[in-house]
């Protein structure tokens, strides 16, 4: 399962990211505080969620000033804020006290992202 963000400016430029690493980067643009939180609820749910360019600017200079610099080469963000050196154990955890173990994004992926946000002209998540 997946999201793709679509770009407001250009239908044809998307960034594509699986759930597991997407909820755990929603949840880390919450942690930056560039945007209010009723914003942040919405990137969670497709259709729904939806940033204009100076938002989508903001959320990408805030990760790649704010988050990309505390992750070392193979270390994970996770849901929480934590940061782990584990790798994902690729089991998925059920258990309501366990479910935050499915989620977490490294550091490629968050760069990934924030050249995305800071190219894009807004984006819609799908």
């Amino acid at each position: 399962m997946g999201v793709v963000l679509i770009d407001n400016g250009d239908a044809d430029h998307d960034f594509s990211i699986n759930w597991w690493h997407w909820r755990a980067i929603v949840e880390a643009v919450r942690r930056t505080k560039v945007l209010p939180s009723g914003r942040v609820d919405g990137l969670h749910q497709a259709c729904v969620g939806e940033l204009d360019a100076a938002e989508a600017c903001a959320v990408g200079h805030a990760i790649r000033t704010l988050l990309c610099p505390t992750l070392g080469e193979g270390e994970r963000l996770l849901l929480d804020g934590a940061v782990s050196i584990v790798p994902p154990d690729g089991v998925f955890h059920r258990e309501p006290g366990e479910m935050h173990k499915n989620y977490g994004t490294d550091r490629a992926t968050l760069e990934a992202f924030a050249a995305f946000c800071e190219r894009c002209a807004g984006f819609r998540v799908l």
